[in-house]
C-alpha cells in the first residue's frame, strides 16, 4: 500500500469517498426515473381515462384510433402545463444532482492529488533520514509482520534493504536480540489490544558491518475501516546516546570507588591522629578530647568519674639489657592486658 492510501485510511471518511459519489449518481439516476414514472403516469391515467368512456359508448373497432385522437387532443389542450411542470421538475432535479456529482469528483481529485503531494513530501523527507527509518507494518493472523511502507534509512541502520525488508518481513525482526524479540511481541500485544503507542529500546546487529547495534522503536497504532490494525513506526539509532550512557555510567562507579577509597584513608588518618601506632591505645589527643566530654556527662547524670594512671616500674632496665624491639614487644603485651581487662565504656 501507497503512503497516500496509509494517509487516507486513517482520516475520518470523506465526505468525497466513493460511496458517497455512489450515492450522488444514484441521485441523478432517481432525478431520470421520476421523469419517466411521471410522464408515463399521466399517460396511463389518460389511456385508462379514454378506454373507460369508449366502454360506456359502445366503441367497436374505431376504439384505438378514437383513443389517439383524444389523447393527443388532451394533450395539446389540456395537460400540456401537466407535462411541462413534471419535465422542468425532472430536468431540474437531473440539473442538481448532476452539478453535486461533478463537484464530488472535482473535490475528490483535489484530496488524490493533496495526498500525493504529501506522499511525495514524505517520501522525500524520509528518504534523507540516515540515521532513522520510517516504516508502516500490520501483523497477520499468526502474528507475523507485512511491511506496506519501508524508507530507505532502513539500510543504515540494520544493513537489510528495503527489497528484502518487503519480500521477506521476518529478516528485519530476526535481526533483532532474542531477548529484545520478545518485549516487542508483549507491546505490539497490548497495543493492538488498547490501541496505544508504544516505543522500545533494543539491540539488533548490522547485517553489512557485522556489528551490534541500539536503536529506540516507537510506534503508533491506527484502526482501519475493516477494523484490521496498522503501526506508523519511526526507528532512530541511539548507539552514541547509549554508548555515552555506558560511559557516564562506569565514571559514576569508578567516582564511587575512589570516594569510599577516600573515606577509608580519612577514616585511617583519624585513627592515625587518635591511636598510638604501636600498641594501638588512645593516645593523648584524643583523651584531652574525651576528657572534657566525660566529666560534663557525670555532672550531667551524678554520677562518679575514675581515672586510673599506670606507671611500668623499671622500664627502663628491659630496654636497655634486651634491647628496644623486646621493649616493644612488652608495651604491646602489656596494652593487651589493658585492653582484655577494661570494659566496653572504658577509655585506655
Amino acid at each position: 500500500m501507497s503512503i497516500r492510501a496509509c494517509i487516507m485510511s486513517i482520516s475520518s471518511p470523506s465526505p468525497f469517498s466513493p460511496p458517497h459519489i455512489r450515492s450522488r449518481a444514484i441521485l441523478a439516476a432517481l432525478g431520470w426515473t421520476i421523469v419517466i414514472l411521471g410522464v408515463a403516469g399521466i399517460n396511463w391515467v389518460m389511456i385508462e381515462s379514454e378506454m373507460q368512456k369508449a366502454e360506456h359508448a359502445g366503441g367497436g373497432a374505431s376504439t384505438p384510433i378514437i383513443i389517439s385522437s383524444n389523447i393527443l387532443r388532451s394533450f395539446s389542450t389540456n395537460n400540456i402545463l401537466g407535462y411541462g411542470a413534471v419535465w422542468l421538475v425532472g430536468m431540474a432535479g437531473i440539473y442538481i444532482a448532476s452539478r453535486k456529482l461533478n463537484q464530488a469528483i472535482v473535490e475528490r481529485d483535489a484530496v488524490i492529488s493533496s495526498a500525493q503531494a504529501s506522499e511525495m513530501r514524505l517520501r522525500a523527507i524520509s528518504d534523507n533520514l540516515m540515521d532513522a527509518a520510517l516504516y508502516v507494518y500490520t501483523l497477520d493472523e499468526q502474528n507475523q509482520p507485512r511491511f506496506e511502507y519501508v524508507s530507505a534509512g532502513i539500510e543504515v541502520l540494520t544493513g537489510v534493504c528495503v527489497e528484502d525488508i518487503l519480500n521477506d518481513p521476518q529478516k528485519l525482526r530476526r535481526g533483532i536480540l532474542p531477548e529484545y524479540r520478545a518485549q516487542l511481541d508483549a507491546l505490539e500485544k497490548k497495543s493492538r489490544e488498547g490501541l496505544t503507542r508504544f516505543e522500545l529500546e533494543f539491540q539488533h546487529n548490522n547485517e553489512i558491518t557485522g556489528k551490534t547495534r541500539w536503536s529506540l522503536m516507537r510506534a503508533t497504532p491506527y484502526r482501519r475501516l475493516d477494523g484490521s490494525i496498522y503501526w506508523y513506526t519511526v526507528m532512530v539509532d541511539i548507539t552514541t546516546k547509549k554508548r555515552n550512557e555506558e560511559a557516564v555510567r562506569i565514571a559514576h562507579e569508578q567516582l564511587n570507588t575512589h570516594m569510599q577509597e577516600i573515606e577509608k584513608l580519612h577514616e585511617k588518618l583519624r585513627e592515625q591522629a587518635f591511636l598510638d601506632p604501636l600498641t594501638g591505645l588512645n593516645n593523648r589527643r584524643y583523651l584531652s578530647e574525651r576528657m572534657t566530654g566525660e566529666i560534663a556527662r557525670a555532672d550531667r547524670e551524678n554520677a562518679c568519674l575514675s581515672i586510673l594512671i599506670a606507671d611500668i616500674d623499671h622500664f627502663k632496665n628491659i630496654n636497655d639489657t634486651y634491647g628496644h624491639q623486646v621493649g616493644d614487644k612488652f608495651l604491646v603485651e602489656i596494652a593487651g592486658l589493658l585492653k582484655n581487662h577494661t570494659r566496653g565504656s572504658d577509655i585506655v
